[in-house]
């Protein structure tokens, strides 16, 4: 599934963005359309739901690698000093 526009690929890109973030989900439509320079017309709009699922089934990066490259996020720990301490003794434990 590609672009055919201009907004259309800013559309994607935006997308594709949260998915690397590991955030995309149906939730992040208003913040998606919020992003965006311009008003979406109705079949930018269709293009935008049909994009995120379309992403939603085809992740830039499997959800597993994500969770690999990235633990402190998937278990919940992010951004805590507590949480990468933990985080860390339990790898030193491996």
């Amino acid at each position: 599934m590609g672009p055919s526009s201009d907004h259309e690929l800013e559309i994607a890109r935006i997308v594709d963005q949260i998915d690397l973030d590991g955030r995309l989900d149906a939730s992040v439509l208003d913040e998606i359309i919020a992003t965006l320079k311009f008003i979406p017309s109705p079949a930018e709009n269709d293009f935008l739901v049909d994009y995120i699922r379309w992403r939603m089934d085809h992740p830039i990066v499997s959800r597993g690698l994500r969770e690999l490259t990235n633990p402190l996020r998937t278990s919940g720990l992010q951004g805590t000093t507590k949480g990468l301490l933990s985080w860390l003794l339990k790898v030193a434990d491996r």
